[in-house]
């Protein structure tokens, strides 16, 4: 949730030699590559990634038992939201991959929002479920300085709030040159 399928679309797909998705630092960083990132700012990233498993886009139903969906109003979406921070800020939650769905201590099939951005700089998890949901050798708590490393062996990247700056930086960073967009 840090528009990764908007960067993909609008820029990345045209940079030659293109690797990308929503995975880990560790899979996808290559030493000889021009290796780029997103990031949003964590309380927004964090909003956005409850709406997404609360009215997934994607059709399946995420309306597991614990998962609290009062209703699609405003007031409700706070409410649901509360209860969502709630249970991945009680100190007994742990990573536990399971596929039985009405298990309560799970993340329902969807994001795991601890330390997410950081985790992802520092985990080397191969499939976009396992990156969302965190895997049993993924730290709650990474090292800051591990993900502040990693990201400092970017080539590039973008702010999502920034989204369109981000993107002319690229190319202009990539190319030499500014986009008409810019």
């Amino acid at each position: 949730k840090t528009g990764g399928t908007s960067i993909m679309r609008d820029g990345v797909y045209k940079l030659n030699g293109h690797r990308g998705g929503e995975r880990s630092f560790g899979y996808l960083y290559h030493e000889n590559a021009y290796n780029l990132g997103f990031f949003r700012e964590p309380r927004a990233h964090v909003f956005s990634q409850f709406l997404h498993c609360k009215y997934n886009p994607y059709g399946s139903n995420r309306n597991y038992k614990g998962f609290q969906k009062s209703g699609n109003s405003e007031l409700d979406d706070a409410k649901d939201f509360e209860f969502w921070l709630d249970h991945f800020n009680n100190p007994d939650f742990r990573i536990i991959k399971s596929k039985n769905k009405n298990r309560t201590d799970t993340v329902w099939d969807c994001y795991n929002p601890v330390n997410m951005q950081s985790r992802y700089m520092t985990s080397n998890c191969r499939s976009h479920t396992a990156c969302h949901e965190g895997t049993p050798r993924d730290a709650l708590e990474p090292s800051l300085v591990d993900a502040v490393d990693n990201m400092e062996k970017l080539a590039w990247f973008g702010l999502t709030e920034y989204y369109k700056e981000s993107l002319c930086l690229l190319f202009y960073q990539y190319e030499g040159k500014l986009p008409s967009m810019c």
